[in-house]
């Protein structure tokens, strides 16, 4: 699968999910309750961080890893001017 298609999908399941959380939370917030609000914030913080774990994941296995092997590629072909060496596709 391609790493586009992998993005579009991890963040359609996470607008899923932020859309749940809030629907089943909008009771909380029509209570008026200083408890039931702090539940929310916590929810949506939970939701916030493991989000942004599962992005920073993502972004670490798919385009970071490869952009460093990429430069290190590059860097040994500068360092023994092999011009023929290919770069990873």
């Amino acid at each position: 699968m391609m790493l586009r298609k992998k993005i579009f999908i991890f963040v359609g399941i996470t607008f899923l999910v932020l859309t749940v959380v809030l629907y089943a939370s909008s009771r909380f917030v029509l209570m008026d309750s200083f408890a039931k609000m702090k539940e929310l914030i916590f929810a949506l913080l939970a939701v916030g961080l493991m989000s942004g774990l599962v992005t920073m994941l993502l972004l670490e296995k798919y385009v970071l890893s490869r952009l460093s092997h990429l430069d290190k590629t590059a860097r040994n072909i500068s360092l023994n001017n092999d011009f023929s060496i290919l770069l990873p596709v």
